[in-house]
């Protein structure tokens, strides 16, 4: 299930890269910029995830692990991070909440992460593409 999920993230992140990444166009930021940045990311998930669990998973948490979801696919997409998203991210998010939680809950809060994200996407998705929501079609 968690190769499932981080499959279905790479895809849905490489496919919110943008016109950007899409044209072939450079990297919007430096090397240097992009290396600070990563890392602020990780620990910027992390915060959002702790978070959402010390509330115990209240709508608080969740309208915060919403907001950096979404936040997190604009950076991505601006960054044209693309398939290497999972590996320069949401891999150490995923490490660092097994490290403080054990692997079970970290695991299963990193799968809240991921659900969030997906979620955030499809909703992009839709706001972009409002005439391709299932069911519209004439």
């Amino acid at each position: 299930m968690k190769t499932a999920y981080v499959r279905k993230t790479r895809s849905t992140v490489s496919a919110s890269s943008g016109p950007r990444a899409a044209s072939g166009m450079g990297d919007p930021v430096s090397r240097e910029d992009n290396a600070r940045e990563i890392p602020e990311r990780v620990s910027r998930c992390v915060a959002t995830m702790v978070y959402y669990h010390k509330d115990g998973y209240s709508w608080s948490g969740a309208n915060l692990l919403i907001d950096e979801a979404r936040t997190f696919l604009a950076w991505a997409a601006g960054l044209g991070l693309g398939d290497s998203v999972c590996d320069r991210v949401l891999t150490p998010v995923e490490r660092e909440l097994s490290d403080r939680y054990g692997p079970e809950v970290g695991h299963r809060l990193h799968g809240h992460f991921l659900r969030a994200l997906e979620d955030a996407a499809e909703a992009r998705r839709e706001l972009e593409t409002p005439h391709l929501k299932p069911g519209l079609a004439s």
